[in-house]
């Protein structure tokens, strides 16, 4: 298919507004394929932008107003010359991180500290807040047959949730606790469990330790219920110093904890001895570029619970509502997903 041109419907979000309009559409290049997008999901950082209080805004890495978004999937609609790997046809999630390839890190194996890594929605990409948006071959993944597009949104968050469980080297003996009951720490116990039934989920929030035990956790407890050394493996998925703060405590000697959540401000309660006194090792975990495909077939596999973690799918020019329903009071279920497919 002929790469389109001209113009295309878009979000585009600022302090205290979304708002629609329009925009080219991403010329051709080299490497690029071009996908109309599907689904979109919004999560915290996308939050951050509508608040104004944005860490890539503050740091000068992206401007207002901006093309939003970096949860999608879509159908590719056309390649590049030179691009074999994906063709027109082919459902894809979009990978976030767009990496360099050739600085230190990336050679090193370790492309989510890419040293010039573009970020889809936030640095030098376009976001999926449109019909479409064109990206590198090697950074999109195709979806088996048997995922759904709004399901496999999941998969952007949930690379994060392999990472945590892989680098932990969860085993069918551990006993795990996951503190955190949004999207990302429901998604790390639903993968977690794929290894061990003993998985506990530790929260504030009524709707997400009910819907943690819905989703098979073994208990959902609140933090002051959680005895001391109860878990080999600790997965901080909520980013709240609290949390980070409790770690030495409910680990057992020899114990793993994987940080996922982002503490703003840092742990004043911290106390660091536990790490040296029990042998604790902590895995700070950026990402999980190297685990799309895996979570696509986790997505894909029947039981996985993506479709109990969507609380609403809205259409895109209710975008304004869809960010309400993230910030006012509890929902039953995390995540608030768009549908781009009526931008056609």
């Amino acid at each position: 298919m002929t790469w389109p041109t001209g113009e295309m419907p878009v979000l585009r979000i600022e302090p205290g507004r979304v708002t629609p309009g329009t925009a080219a559409v991403p010329p051709e290049r080299a490497g690029e394929v071009l996908v109309e997008v599907a689904f979109l999901g919004i999560c915290g950082t996308d939050l951050d932008l509508l608040r104004g209080d944005s860490y890539f805004v503050r740091e000068g890495l992206a401007e207002y107003p901006l093309i939003f978004g970096h949860e999608f999937t879509g159908t590719v609609v056309a390649v590049a010359d030179g691009v074999e790997a994906v063709a027109p046809g082919d459902r894809v999630v979009g990978q976030t991180v767009v990496t360099c390839g050739a600085c230190t890190p990336c050679q090193a194996g370790f492309r989510d500290g890419c040293e010039h890594r573009q970020e889809v929605g936030l640095v030098g990409r376009q976001g999926a807040a449109a019909r479409y948006v064109s990206m590198p071959s090697t950074s999109v993944t195709r979806l088996p047959e048997e995922a759904s597009l709004a399901e496999a949104v999941l998969i952007e968050p949930g690379v994060t949730a392999v990472n945590a469980v892989l680098s932990t080297g969860i085993r069918f003996d551990d006993r795990v606790a996951v503190l955190g009951t949004g999207t990302l720490g429901l998604l790390a116990l639903a993968v977690a469990l794929r290894v061990t039934p003993h998985v506990d989920v530790i929260g504030s929030s009524e709707a997400g330790l009910a819907l943690a035990l819905e989703l098979g956790a073994e208990r959902a407890l609140r933090a002051d219920a959680v005895v001391a050394g109860s878990y080999s493996v600790a997965i901080e998925a909520a980013g709240r110093a609290s949390g980070v703060a409790m770690l030495g405590r409910i680990l057992r000697p020899g114990g793993r904890a994987a940080l996922v959540g982002v503490v703003a401000g840092g742990v004043p309660d911290f106390d660091p001895a536990p790490i040296t006194m029990k042998g604790l090792t902590v895995h700070g975990i950026f990402h999980g570029l190297d685990h799309y495909g895996r979570m696509a077939e986790l997505i894909a596999t029947p039981g996985f619970p993506a479709a109990q973690l969507i609380d609403r799918v809205l259409p895109w020019h209710e975008a304004e509502a869809a960010f309400a329903a993230l910030t006012a009071g509890e929902r039953r279920r995390p995540k608030v997903l768009l549908d781009l497919t009526t931008m056609r």
